[in-house]
């Protein structure tokens, strides 16, 4: 998730967890973004949600695309405003309040979280410039909750 606080962020937040989604929060300290093409297929990111208000992480994303940087995993990239052309070819694109209100796939089950599930990812390239995440939990999180 690359997104400023909203209420579409705060609903995209929610339903992946109930869902069974882990939010992975990625940040880049390259200034060419390399690294977060590292830490997409690192963390198997299947979706991108992208801020369009985050000029700066919108234009590494193109650039990563215009370069054909590839990412194993990566399906979809939805946005909270306009859409950047689809270089790769394989990654669907949709406006994220196009995907609210779209109606769910009948096949989807909502697993039953336990307190020790990944609650999730926060992603840094670290000192050593490789992918590294910090690993929150369920019970982690609802306890440091005042």
């Amino acid at each position: 998730m690359s997104m400023y606080n909203s209420f579409d962020m705060l609903l995209l937040h929610t339903g992946l967890m109930l869902a069974g989604g882990v939010p992975v929060y990625l940040s880049t300290t390259l200034k060419d973004g390399s690294d977060l093409i590292d830490m997409l297929n690192a963390m198997e990111v299947e979706i991108l949600f992208m801020d369009v208000l985050s000029k700066d992480a919108v234009a590494i994303i193109e650039t990563l695309f215009d370069n054909s940087c590839l990412t194993v995993s990566l399906k979809h990239i939805l946005y909270s405003g306009n859409i950047i052309e689809d270089h790769a070819g394989k990654i669907t694109k949709m406006y994220i309040k196009e995907f609210l209100v779209s109606p769910a796939p009948e096949h989807v089950v909502f697993p039953d979280l336990q307190p020790e599930d990944t609650w999730a990812h926060f992603c840094s390239s670290g000192s050593t410039g490789k992918p590294q995440a910090i690993t929150y939990t369920h019970l982690e999180y609802s306890t440091g909750l005042p």
